[in-house]
């Protein structure tokens, strides 16, 4: 009986651990046991001792997966795209999630597939098997249901982007804990960068290799370039024979005492490299300075053959290439012939060019009597940087060379013409009961080259500010104390047409204004021309004015018609008006002019004056007569009381000289009012005073009642 107890206990135990539960729990259908008490407990205590975990809570691992390596092995195909297999291993652990979903979410890159200038991913293999991938959260996953050790074949499509003799990529891959990049090139003497480092790579069978480790812990970045000039045997790695076509271009400027080249070279370099270029020079060209993208050096060398540029750069060319030649000789003589210099571009195999000419307005040029391997060519057939040139007079081509051109050159004096103008003046002038005028000038001018403008102010006038477009500048003494020279701006290719503001400021003490009088107004005398001069005078209103005279025409309104950028009438009080009253201090610490802004009053009576083309050093103003406005008042009984004084004092000096004779103190008295009274008529005409008036009448009185009683004593002498 114990042995097959024995048997029976050793089945239980089989059965118990694989059944991963508690003994009481145990279903031992169709069996039993016969086993002493103290036997069985000691098979159930060693049971639990045995196996304690499980009677507890399950223990899983800490991740999902786990990406150990990547194999990266990349190939390019045919310097636009490249071709990666990126083989990644993967360890997928009996996880919590794989134990609930059945399933493992495994990354394997970024998607890239709607930006082209990253790697594509085109197919997925898992441990051989294609699989397939989705997209969630712009990167790609596959799926695993299983614990275990896996392989991933990944396959991208990698363009390949240039720029300046460098070719790029970017891929976006699984984050691996180590990674190993092996990459080919199949062209020799390149240099690579991966990740911004550049990596140290060997020449492999026809064409580079690269073999490096590598961090997948962002995006890997590839870029290479070529060094020196890899032409293969009798054509590149593509089976096809090197060549390299010149185009190119000279532009000669004659110019008074000078003659500019520019000479052009465009390179079509087509299945192989090159970072070196000749071109074959005339002896004693002074070549002044080559241009070129990435050029690192260049060189005249003299060879059996003669002189030789030599230009290298720091990189390899990618199908095309420029390089210009500036270089400029001196024109001795004012009528000359001149050769126009051959260069040869070396090392090519097709050169054609084209040559246009361009002269200032004094220079006349014609072609010489050689002109060899050059046709006539037109405007639309140059190419398109000889096309901007505006001033080309003449156009060449040639498709064989060597060619040959000669051009005489005639130098023509210049003609005295107009350098600056004032396209037009408007004036702001205030005039104050106490005779003081201050008067603000803009000037609306367009100078080429005038470097002063010369200002004479009138007599008596004294400059208080000079100001270019706002900024304040300081006026320069010249020989004569009443002439200023103020620095004026001088205006580009791109300033055409729209010139700056020049204004001044300037004031005059005068007479106090009296009961009438005469006042004179001035302009201040300039040596350049202006085609309109418009303005306005304020003036106290307590007086009438008339008799205007002079220059300036009064008128009752003016538009302006010629100022430059069409600047308004208004703009140019607008523009001034924002000026500061501090003084403007220079580089030097020298104090230039301060900035005055007038207040032009807001009643009083205006006055408006025109005047059109005023010649330079021309002198311009005018005159007018004031007088008090009260006087308006007493015109027509002042006329009606002069003339019944004098009428009354006529009668009565008529009287008086009748009866001179006789003995009586009136006549005389009568004679003295009359005299009396024609002075004072005098003076109060001449006046046009009020107290005058006043006083005339009161005579005027006294007169009419002198003849009165003189009337009366003539009829009693009578008598």
């Amino acid at each position: 009986m114990k042995p097959l107890s024995i048997i029976l206990v050793c089945i239980l135990f089989l059965l118990i651990p694989s059944s991963a539960k508690p003994l009481h729990e145990a279903d031992l259908k169709n069996s039993w046991v016969d086993v002493p008490w103290t036997e069985f407990k000691e098979i159930i205590d060693k049971l639990t001792r045995t196996h304690p975990a499980a009677m507890n809570d399950t223990v899983y691992p800490p991740v999902d997966y786990c990406i150990s390596s990547a194999h990266i092995k990349g190939t390019v195909a045919d310097r636009k795209t490249a071709r990666f297999t990126v083989v990644v291993t993967v360890h997928i652990t009996e996880s919590a999630t794989l134990k609930q979903n059945g399933w493992v979410v495994v990354p394997v890159g970024a998607d890239n597939s709607d930006n082209d200038q990253y790697a594509i991913l085109e197919s997925t293999a898992l441990n051989g098997k294609p699989v397939p991938v989705y997209n969630q959260d712009a990167n790609n996953h596959i799926l695993i249901s299983k614990p275990g050790v896996y392989t991933v074949t990944l396959n991208y499509f990698c363009p390949i982007i240039s720029e300046e003799g460098n070719w790029k990529m970017a891929l976006c891959l699984p984050n691996a804990a180590s990674a190993l990049l092996d990459f080919f090139i199949p062209e020799s003497r390149a240099e690579v960068w991966v990740n911004g480092i550049q990596r140290a790579s060997q020449p492999a069978n026809r064409g580079t290799r690269l073999e490096t480790p590598v961090s997948l812990d962002q995006e890997l970045n590839i870029r290479y370039s070529f060094v020196g000039e890899s032409v293969a045997e009798g054509g590149d790695a593509m089976g096809m024979a090197p060549k390299v076509f010149a185009s190119t271009g000279m532009l000669v400027t004659i110019k008074e005492n000078r003659i500019s080249y520019q000479y052009r070279v465009d390179y079509q370099i087509w299945h192989q490299k090159r970072t070196f270029f000749s071109i074959a020079l005339p002896d004693s060209l002074p070549v002044e300075n080559v241009l070129g993208a990435g050029l690192t050096e260049w060189k005249v060398a003299q060879t059996d053959s003669g002189a030789v540029l030599v230009a290298r750069t720091g990189f390899a060319p990618d199908q095309s290439y420029t390089l210009t030649l500036n270089f400029s000789k001196k024109l001795e003589t004012v009528e000359a012939t001149i050769p126009v210099p051959v260069l040869r571009v070396l090392d090519v195999n097709r050169e054609s060019g084209y040559i246009a000419v361009q002269a200032t307005e004094t220079m006349e040029v014609f072609t010489g009597d050689t002109v060899r391997n050059l046709t006539v060519a037109g405007p639309q057939e140059l190419p398109d940087w000889l096309q901007s040139q505006q001033e080309v007079i003449m156009r060449f081509k040639y498709s064989t060379p060597p060619c040959f051109l000669s051009l005489k050159v005639l130098r023509h004096k210049d003609m005295p013409v107009l350098v600056a103008i004032a396209d037009e003046a408007l004036f702001t002038g205030l005039v104050t009961r106490d005779g003081y005028t201050l008067v603000k000038f803009r000037y609306s001018i367009r100078n080429n080259h005038k470097q002063y403008l010369s200002l004479t102010m009138p007599q008596g006038w004294t400059l208080w500010s000079a100001l270019i477009d706002g900024n304040a500048v300081m006026p320069a003494s010249s020989e004569s104390p009443t002439v200023a020279l103020i620095p004026l701006k001088k205006m580009s290719k791109t300033d055409e047409g729209t010139g700056f503001i020049l204004e001044l400021v300037y004031w005059h003490e005068g007479k106090k204004l009296g009961g009438s009088g005469t006042m004179r107004f001035e302009t201040p005398i300039v040596d350049i021309n202006c085609q309109k001069i418009n303005g306005e005078l304020w003036l106290p209103p307590q007086w009438d004015y008339s008799g205007f005279k002079g220059s300036l025409e009064k008128v009752d309104d003016y538009k302006p018609r010629y100022i430059a950028s069409s600047i308004s009438r208004a703009e140019p009080r607008q523009k001034m008006s924002a000026q500061s009253n501090t003084m403007a201090v220079g580089k030097k610490g020298d104090v230039f002019s301060l900035p005055v802004e007038i207040e032009v009053p807001n009643k009083g009576g205006i006055l408006r004056f025109s005047k059109n083309l005023t010649i330079a050093g021309e002198k311009g103003g005018l005159s007018l007569k004031y007088y008090k406005k009260l006087l308006s008042l007493w015109k027509v009984k002042a006329f009606c009381v002069w003339l019944c004084t004098l009428l009354v004092a006529f009668y009565a000096a008529r009287w008086a000289f009748r009866n001179r004779k006789k003995r009586t103190i009136w006549p005389m008295v009568c004679a003295g009012c009359s005299a009396l009274l024609l002075i004072l008529i005098m003076n109060s005409v001449l006046s046009l005073q009020a107290g005058s008036l006043i006083r005339t009448m009161l005579f005027g009185v006294a007169c009419a009642w002198l003849s009165h009683r003189g009337s009366i004593a003539r009829k009693e002498a009578t008598a």
